[in-house]
């Protein structure tokens, strides 16, 4: 059994080497806890994948004084598969709730906002947000991010994001004049 907390400071420099020994160390039990968590096989894999590629991105921030690097890691990966299981549920509540009705890109509503004064409306409506707020909601809507990646991408807690993003979008339909605000 490697010093996996030292492993971690060598993966924080950018040594490959070093992940791959935290990889063979650590791979079945990441496995192991996504596959208990979410069941089917190919998103336990699926998860086991993006829990490395968080250690790789975030081993600069282990600190060996809350812990160990085995359980930085089994805690990441129960995390993960947690966050996987949950999107995955509401998935299926919202086609439940609203069967026959997707989303897709070049949704006909999302291209009538586009257009003439609506248009106008979103573009003076967005002058109400806060610097802070706009950068939530673009890195959201237009980048594509989950709220979870917006979190990592501006270095703030997750709820600091729902925050932004659910009063940004109280403030835009205020200011659009949406009834429902």
């Amino acid at each position: 059994m490697a010093d996996l907390d030292g492993v971690l400071e060598r993966i924080a420099s950018g040594d490959r080497s070093a992940f791959e020994q935290l990889y063979d160390e650590t791979s079945d039990l990441v496995y192991g806890i996504a596959r208990r968590v979410v069941v089917d096989v190919d998103l336990a894999r699926e998860v086991a994948q993006e829990v490395f590629l968080e250690v790789w991105r975030k081993a600069d921030r282990f600190d060996a004084g809350r812990g160990s690097a085995r359980t930085w890691v089994a805690v990441m990966a129960k995390r993960r598969a947690i966050d996987t299981v949950r999107s995955s549920q509401s998935s299926r509540d919202r086609e439940s709730a609203h069967p026959g009705v997707s989303v897709e890109p070049g949704d006909p509503v999302g291209d009538r906002v586009t257009d003439g004064d609506d248009r106008r409306r979103v573009v003076d409506a967005l002058e109400v947000l806060t610097d802070l707020q706009r950068e939530a909601l673009d890195l959201a809507f237009y980048g594509g991010l989950t709220q979870r990646e917006v979190a990592e991408r501006l270095q703030v807690p997750l709820g600091t994001v729902k925050t932004r993003i659910r009063d940004g979008l109280s403030k835009l339909a205020i200011a659009i004049g949406d009834e429902r605000a």
